[in-house]
């Protein structure tokens, strides 16, 4: 197994050191403050407390959970929302995939909606790993030759918000 120490000689340096060495079987689990050191923040930087990005991550994802399951066409061509300039099928294997991710969609919604105190923690992991590969699969639409360019332009850079957000939480 691998510990990673990450010294800090000046505190106020925006980026840190990684030095890999082995770990003892027997040694205790390492906490997560000495696993990730977070650089340190503007004293302006806006703060949003993790709760409240729960619920902004509840929003989001319920959004889209709602349609892409009861009406996975509004994201097509023709839809009212159209991220790809093909129209969708009827019964074919896209309007499934679409419908299995609003499920998916939804179940991570639910979970942000109902965090509380006790799994707030849980949600913010979730919600950054998430968004992390959300965000690459959004910056690949820009190549997908059926992709509408300007929805997934808007949707890289909401993404990305999402994905600062989660990760301004995750490494706090």
């Amino acid at each position: 197994m691998v510990r990673a120490v990450l010294p800090l000689p000046d505190p106020s340096l925006p980026c840190f050191a990684l030095t890999l060495r082995p770990r003892a079987a027997s040694a205790p689990p390492i906490p997560r403050a000495v696993l990730f050191a977070p650089t340190p923040r503007h004293p302006s930087a806006p703060q949003v407390d993790a709760l409240t990005s729960c619920s902004v991550q509840a929003l989001y994802c319920g959004g889209f959970a709602t349609g892409l399951f009861l009406a996975p066409a509004v994201f097509f061509k023709g839809g009212a929302s159209p991220y790809w300039d093909v129209p969708l099928v009827p019964d074919s294997a896209t309007e499934w995939f679409a419908n299995a991710f609003g499920v998916a969609l939804g179940g991570i919604a639910i979970m942000n909606a109902l965090a509380d105190e006790k799994s707030v923690d849980l949600c913010v992991t979730v919600n950054f790993l998430t968004n992390a590969a959300s965000s690459a699969i959004f910056y690949k639409a820009l190549s997908n030759r059926d992709a509408a360019l300007p929805l997934w332009k808007a949707q890289n850079a909401v993404g990305l918000g999402m994905l600062g957000m989660s990760a301004m939480l995750y490494f706090k």
